[in-house]
């Protein structure tokens, strides 16, 4: 776990000095404008050399190796949590022949989301029977933004300094940086879906655009939201063939997300189980009475008002917008790509994650604000003279070296304790593969390659937990999980493993593992 220390170290201080690199390019821009026209010759030259080309496809890999290496080191140093696990638990339970069935998010995943592209991964999981290829895959995923949106500004611009101030502005943009340094989820592979889509479709290569579309679909039910917005930009374009086929293909979406939210309902098989949360109390102005729809139609002035209200969420919307140069208020037509969906998450409780685009949150926004950045930035340059442009130039790595800079320092081990790098594996090395286990949200990426696993409880009721219960053979709790969790739970939970006849067989630090008892000591009891 010690090499995962020195990737976050090296990832915080390539931030920083990215961050640093941009404000002092951004200043010398400014003292000497003449720089501009300089370095726009340097890029063109040296892209039309063979080692031009070489560095291009260096950091296009570089990009995505790196949000990998990230990903890797969160898994390693037991950071991926719960939510990860829920992803992984699922795939492999599906790859090995037991259905799209969990016991993390009981009977299905698909009974909370309509999530289904890590099972068109699960195959993988066959090959390395490890969590750590879905967080390489995952994270090279969310590298792969970047040169997307080189390739989208550079056969747009036709500038390699234009494309590279675009996928630099894209690279520090702090959404873009939480997402590489978030969990395993199927909504942090839409940016880059979204992205390469989006660059299929302008270079007129229509199949692998449909089936990116048809791959954004699967990843939640929030997609359709991407693909409506994608059909309001085309019908906003004002071409007869492609107004109709935009407003099809907004109103084909409404359809397909009203069948996603009635497909997760029939998987979930009536109410939501008490304790768990409905997707619908993110929006507690919301009156659902009457079902959410009605109350939506009843109370659209809700709507309008609970965009700007609290005033705190203006703040939200600054963020967006700003750390994108402001380039996507000018974009035009692709500005609706974005603002659909986002709506539904900035109408959301300001106090929530879900609100503030916080890690894999961002997934369905990211995507087409970086597009619109790019078209936005198109337009600009069209309408600037010479000095203007420079002065733009400046700007976006003003804005760039903001964004990068006050993320410096986002990756760091959070509070695992180091005995970790030890204790775990030594504790894992008792636990067989088919051992029906419950443990610690911490170390359930770990555990999540089996067919039962459930996370211990930090207060019951819990549904995740009491949902298709089974007798454990392998119990692994810290003392993190003794601390945080209800006194009366731990109680609770400790009787039923006693009473199920399990009992401490490794302890170190703060680990310890039970397990059942050895028939003599079984039989003294």
């Amino acid at each position: 776990m010690l090499w995962a220390s020195w990737v976050y170290s090296f990832a915080n201080l390539a931030t920083l000095a990215l961050g640093t690199a941009c404000l002092l390019a951004a200043l010398a821009l400014v003292w000497r404008p003449a720089l501009h026209s300089g370095a726009e010759a340097w890029f063109r030259r040296t892209a039309r050399t063979r080692g031009g080309r070489a560095g291009l496809w260096a950091a296009g890999l570089a990009v995505p190796a790196f949000a990998a290496l990230v990903k890797l080191a969160m898994y390693a140093s037991f950071q991926l949590t719960r939510d990860s696990a829920n992803v992984v638990q699922f795939a492999w339970n599906f790859a090995h022949g037991y259905g799209a069935v969990s016991t993390l998010s009981p009977p299905t995943h698909l009974a909370f989301h309509f999530s289904f592209t890590s099972l068109l991964l699960s195959p993988l999981l066959r090959l390395w029977d490890s969590t750590a290829v879905f967080a390489l895959v995952y994270g090279a995923a969310v590298g792969a933004v970047i040169p997307g949106v080189y390739l989208l500004a550079r056969r747009r611009t036709k500038s390699p300094l234009h494309a590279s101030l675009a996928a630099l502005l894209a690279a520090c943009h702090p959404l873009y940086l939480g997402m590489v340094g978030t969990i395993i989820e199927d909504s942090s592979l839409a940016p880059a879906i979204f992205i390469w889509g989006v660059y299929f479709w302008e270079c007129g290569q229509t199949p692998a655009a449909l089936a990116a579309a048809a791959l954004l679909l699967t990843t939640k039910e929030q997609a359709p939201f991407v693909l409506a917005g994608f059909g309001l930009y085309l019908a906003a374009r004002r071409e007869d063939r492609r107004l109709k086929t935009g407003l099809a293909l907004a109103a084909a979406c409404v359809l397909c997300w009203f069948g996603e939210m009635a497909f997760i309902d029939s998987m979930r098989g009536g109410d939501w189980a008490p304790g768990s949360t409905s997707p619908w109390t993110l929006f507690p102005w919301l009156d659902v009475s009457h079902g959410p729809i009605a109350g939506l139609i009843h109370g659209p002035w809700r709507a309008a008002v609970n965009l700007v209200t609290p005033p705190v969420k203006l703040l939200t919307a600054a963020k967006l917008f700003f750390f994108a140069g402001g380039l996507p208020l000018v974009s035009g037509a692709p500005l609706l790509a974005v603002l659909v969906p986002w709506l539904p998450q900035q109408l959301a409780d300001w106090r929530l994650p879900f609100h503030q685009l916080g890690g894999s949150y961002a997934g369905f926004v990211l995507g087409p604000l970086l597009w619109a950045a790019v078209a936005g930035y198109c337009v600009a340059l069209e309408r600037l003279a010479p000095r203007g442009r420079t002065l733009l130039a400046a700007g976006l790595l003003l804005v760039a070296g903001l964004g990068a800079v006050q993320s410096a320092g986002y990756y760091r081990p959070r509070l695992m304790p180091s005995s970790w790098r030890k204790a775990v594996p030594d504790a894992m090395a008792l636990i067989p593969p088919d051992a029906k286990v419950w443990c610690d949200g911490y170390l359930l990426p770990q555990l999540a390659l089996r067919r039962y696993v459930k996370k211990l409880p930090n207060a019951l009721p819990d549904p995740f937990f009491e949902l298709e219960p089974f007798v454990p053979d392998r119990v692994l709790l810290s003392a993190y999980w003794l601390a945080v969790s209800d006194p009366a739970t731990v109680r609770r939970v400790l009787a039923t493993m006693s009473a199920d006849g399990l009992v401490p067989v490794f302890r170190e630090k703060d680990l310890v593992l039970y397990a059942p008892a050895p028939p003599a000591a079984r039989a003294a009891r």
